[in-house]
């Protein structure tokens, strides 16, 4: 009896004392996403009916679990998807805290931190390159656009600096090889 006890202690003890390798997403929504809304997480890569997650906004809050790292986007169905920005998140292991709506954020693991920084970055850059490309266009003063210029090439230049620091101090990660194919960055 003694020997049964003792291996049922042992094997809590083992399963307590093994790392969480899961990933849990909680997120919260705006004003623009109701309750009842369905919402997706979609693997970047191969997607398909076996490996898309669902759920639905409960009281303004969805949760997301699994134990498959990779990269994802979190979305509404197809007629909805103007209410909400879709969202990049790594489904890397711990608790990720996420805002879905307008303006979405993904903030509490490494590799999310990371994207969410890129992601500004991204939009700053995008940005600045637009408005610099309407000036162009609507043939704003030359003076006015070459500082327009001066501003898109400086947003360009930190969303690349910042992705090359990515890629090259975080080897092997999930978000330094979705960078690396989706930027050709090395």
């Amino acid at each position: 009896m003694n020997r049964i006890l003792s291996a049922a202690v042992m094997i809590v003890f083992a399963a307590c004392s093994q790392p969480n390798t899961g990933y849990k997403i909680e997120g919260k929504v705006t004003a623009d996403v109701k309750d009842g809304q369905k919402i997706y997480l979609v693997p970047m890569e191969h997607a398909n009916a076996g490996n898309v997650d669902s759920t639905f906004v409960k009281e303004g809050k969805f949760t997301f679990e699994g134990d498959t790292e990779r990269v994802a986007v979190i979305r509404l169905p197809m007629l909805q998807r103007l209410d909400a920005q879709e969202l990049l998140v790594v489904t890397e292991p711990g608790t990720t805290q996420v805002t879905y709506g307008r303006n979405s954020s993904a903030h509490g693991t490494p590799q999310n931190e990371l994207l969410q920084h890129w992601k500004e970055l991204t939009i700053t850059r995008n940005r600045t390159f637009s408005r610099y490309m309407d000036a162009q266009r609507d043939s704003v003063a030359q003076a006015e656009t070459g500082k327009l210029k001066i501003a898109a090439d400086a947003a360009n230049q930190a969303f690349e600096q910042y992705t090359r620091k990515v890629v090259r101090s975080h080897p092997g990660t999930t978000v330094q090889q979705f960078l690396t194919r989706l930027t050709g960055i090395r």
